[in-house]
């Protein structure tokens, strides 16, 4: 889910019939003086209109192959320091170029490739230090949602029914004894949106915007960190511990106690950037690991 966005706020004189225009004329909308240019002759406005349909199709076509690409790289289908060339890929894709040149430079700009003069866009590796820090530096903007949360004038019930039927139902896959594969991956995407929905109700876009961005890291996100929970030891004892601390947090909010929502949260996600890093520091060098692609972007496997 993206960040909201806000319509700008018109400028002094922004209006059509101001003073000074000729009849045709419209107020420019660009913080410029003067009018706007009128259309070019022999270009009639419902051509214009197919022209900017058609940049809107382009625009969501390289969003969707940027979407498609990110899972790619996350999942392990690169290896790191490989190159990844436009012809190749938009042949893969089954899509023109321009989309994938469009959506080769979104990801250098999050972070997951890097672009070299004379090469191109290479696939970026991380170190094991890198994704500890993503993690807990998300941490801290989640433990600042809830306490701006918390610190709501009027409390959010409907956010409050929300998280607390999102803990209800993961709770609910829980009993019975072993969870089974198709399970794990209902607990895991309930998990992900209670984290989602922490993100959105803090009504801060910066703190969502950055907390979007770091989940693009290897293992970060609320998403991006699956692969590794349902391979942890006891993957049922770390569902029942992050029910209760779902839990914890939830109360923190409805009780309106802003400092121990923040301090739930924060030692909520620390625990896990612990069992990453657990889990990579066991895995390491661990015979078999070649058969988990999603850890191909982390330096040394």
């Amino acid at each position: 889910m993206a960040a909201p966005r806000h319509d700008k706020p018109m400028l002094p004189g922004d209006t059509l019939g101001a003073a000074g225009l000729r009849a045709g004329e419209e107020p420019r909308r660009d913080g410029r003086a003067g009018p706007l240019p009128l259309p070019a002759r022999g270009i009639p406005r419902g051509k214009a209109s197919s022209q900017m349909d058609a940049l809107s199709g382009m625009t969501t076509q390289s969003e969707q192959i940027t979407e498609q690409l990110r899972q790619m790289l996350l999942e392990g289908a690169f290896e790191p320091g490989s190159h990844l060339q436009e012809i190749a890929l938009a042949s893969r894709l089954e899509v023109s170029r321009t989309p994938v040149r469009l959506a080769l430079a979104a990801l250098a700009q999050e972070g997951l490739l890097v672009y070299k003069p004379q090469r191109g866009f290479l696939v970026r590796a991380f170190s094991l230090g890198e994704i500890i820090d993503a993690i807990r530096v998300r941490g801290e903007l989640e433990a600042m949602a809830c306490r701006l949360i918390a610190e709501r004038t009027e409390p959010p019930a409907e956010v409050h029914r929300a998280l607390s039927e999102n803990v209800a139902a993961m709770a609910g896959l829980l009993t019975g004894g072993r969870i089974p594969t198709e399970g794990r991956m209902a607990f895991l995407d309930l998990n992900t949106a209670f984290h989602e929905a922490i993100l959105e109700a803090s009504g801060n876009d910066t703190l969502v915007t950055l907390s979007r961005q770091i989940a693009n890291i290897p293992m970060a996100g609320p998403a991006g960190v699956g692969p590794v929970v349902q391979r942890l030891e006891g993957v049922e004892e770390v569902f029942e511990a992050s029910v209760r601390e779902h839990s914890a947090i939830v109360n923190a909010l409805v009780a309106r106690e802003s400092i121990r929502a923040q301090a739930q949260m924060r030692e909520h996600l620390y625990g896990l950037g612990e069992s990453v890093r657990l889990y990579l520091e066991r895995v390491r060098g661990a015979r078999g690991h070649g058969a988990r692609p999603f850890l191909r972007l982390i330096s040394g496997f």
